[in-house]
């Protein structure tokens, strides 16, 4: 299935997309066509596994494109007061001062954030002094509702990772979560599973088994994976398996049985040789934006299927989103700030990480799915393009570290794992 060679679709779209109240905000001031956010830092949990974390390229540098002024482009405001603050006798919150892991939005529009607890946290339930939730529910309006998750919801959470492991062997057992059109929970990370919950926090399926991995072909068994996705015209359960291995496997979403899988541009996924200590060995391995094109993945951080039925799937150290057809055929591929830094471990060791720049995609709204939303973590931008065509149009500014995952609601909104709320404005 080595198909890297193939052009992308191509087709005539609309230049205006009818969203849900068929009519737009105005009197928001915009710059250069787009509605800016703010730039504070927050830190991110992943970033900040025992390892230096490089700046963010400035704009303007070679890593980061210069987008020239487009028309019919989405623009947006950033909600100043999304989420709401958690009222004192709400008892095992969310603490709304860190970023989450991942953020999925459901079908009632309710938004869900996966939040890693901190160290202390840990100890206390280590201690049964206390219990901490990892999966927090907000209304539509932004009013936390509840949070239920970890250890003590499933015998088979993930796991939390070796502190003298570094990244990516390292990762947090936290990782990426979705919520499926039945208003299924899914989540994954450390711990190599993949785990349904119902609203309420029931197992209803597990993928993989707990501690264990055998390689980027085992049909069963994952390895490190990062995110999922649900594809509802056939119930298939897409999971970016991506961390220790390197391709995209899909699931039947009821039965969990094994459908498929495939590697960067529809290969046979090759593995990494890992070190001991949980660094790959190979230095040819890592990101060579001057070199040939790497034919395979580097870090397969998200996947995401749309209403046409094309994958959508994040490689993200080396800078690109690939494309494909459910079966696994490879249709095209796009850049992101293809100067960005990006390596995933060092054959010697301890080192400044750079995460590059292609670590998650949404959707716009509308029927047609015109618009392609890549959150970039390093750059802190979300990336708009034209989605058939993969052509930039514009970009978000965001926090710093705000952009590990986003997801969008019916009316358009882009919410991002840093706690930020960008409200779709119009077509401008």
């Amino acid at each position: 299935m080595d198909n890297s060679k193939s052009a992308g679709p191509c087709r005539t779209l609309s230049t205006l997309i009818k969203y849900k109240h068929n009519h737009f905000i105005t009197g928001v001031l915009f710059i250069s066509g787009v509605m800016l956010g703010c730039t504070t830092d927050v830190p991110m949990s992943e970033e900040n596994l025992g390892v230096e974390q490089a700046d963010a390229p400035l704009e303007g540098s070679p890593s980061v494109p210069t987008v020239q002024g487009n028309t019919d482009v989405p623009t947006f405001a950033l909600a100043p007061s999304w989420p709401a603050p958690i009222v004192s006798d709400q008892s095992h919150g969310p603490d709304l001062t860190r970023n989450a892991m991942s953020i999925a939005v459901d079908p009632r529009d309710h938004v869900w954030i996966l939040q890693t607890p901190t160290r202390e946290e840990r100890d206390d339930e280590l201690a049964e002094i206390s219990e901490t939730p990892r999966i927090f529910e907000f209304d539509s309006a932004g009013n936390f509702v509840r949070g239920w998750g970890g250890p003590n919801t499933s015998s088979s959470w993930m796991e939390e990772p070796d502190s003298v492991l570094p990244y990516p062997s390292g990762t947090p057992a936290e990782h990426g979560m979705f919520i499926d059109h039945q208003n299924n929970i899914w989540v994954t990370g450390n711990g190599h599973v993949a785990l349904k919950f119902s609203l309420d926090g029931e197992l209803l399926l597990q993928i993989g088994t707990l501690g264990t991995t055998s390689g980027s072909n085992d049909t069963q068994l994952l390895g490190n994976s990062c995110e999922l996705t649900i594809d509802p015209t056939t119930n298939e359960v897409y999971i970016a398996d991506g961390y220790i291995n390197r391709r995209v496997i899909v699931f039947d979403a009821l039965s969990g049985d094994y459908k498929r899988h495939w590697g960067a541009y529809g290969n046979r996924p090759i593995d990494f040789r890992l070190l001991d200590n949980g660094l790959y060995a190979d230095s040819t391995e890592l990101h060579d934006p001057e070199g040939p094109v790497q034919q395979q993945f580097l870090a397969v951080h998200c996947v995401r299927v749309s209403r046409d039925g094309l994958v959508y799937v994040c490689d993200r150290q080396r800078n690109r989103v690939q494309v494909f057809q459910r079966d696994g055929t490879f249709v095209t591929e796009v850049s992101i700030a293809a100067g960005t830094p990006a390596e995933l471990g060092f054959p010697a060791g301890i080192g400044s990480v750079n995460f590059g720049s292609a670590s998650t995609i949404g959707f716009s709204a509308d029927a047609e799915q015109e618009f392609l939303y890549v959150g970039d973590n390093m750059n802190a931008k979300i990336w708009i393009f034209r989605r058939l065509t993969l052509e930039l149009l514009s970009s978000l500014n965001t926090k710093s570290q705000a952009n590990h995952y986003l997801s969008v609601d019916s009316a358009g909104n882009i919410y991002n794992s840093g706690l930020q709320k960008f409200m779709l404005q119009g077509i401008r």
